[in-house]
């Protein structure tokens, strides 16, 4: 019997909402939006659709609440490729599943 889980991800996926923005390659605001969840290598966000149209690679910003005294965030910023795009409510919105083309040392475990 084969106890291997299906899971793909190599990096624990965290139910965090932050915001975060979608970059295109020329450095323009795709879109502005939260976060689903987040991981050390990417995240899920819901954004309108034409507003990512065929969009393959983006630069992202966005800031995670930092844990210490004085509640401040804590801002990053990555590259990432669009791995997947589901759509959803008549095909208005879209959720973006994005790898970071880099491993990132977030400060999200619980």
């Amino acid at each position: 019997m084969d106890n291997r889980s299906n899971e793909r991800r190599q990096h624990k996926r965290h139910k965090l909402t932050c915001p975060i923005t979608l970059f295109g390659r020329g450095g323009q605001v795709l879109v502005k939006a939260d976060t689903a969840d987040l991981s050390h290598g990417g995240a899920y966000v819901t954004v309108d659709h034409e507003s990512v149209k065929d969009a393959k690679n983006v630069n992202v910003a966005f800031s995670i609440p930092d844990t210490g005294p004085d509640h401040q965030m804590e801002g990053f910023a990555a590259n990432a490729t669009v791995l997947r795009q589901d759509y959803c409510e008549n095909n208005e919105l879209i959720g973006l599943a994005l790898q970071f083309t880099q491993h990132m040392h977030l400060p999200i475990e619980a």
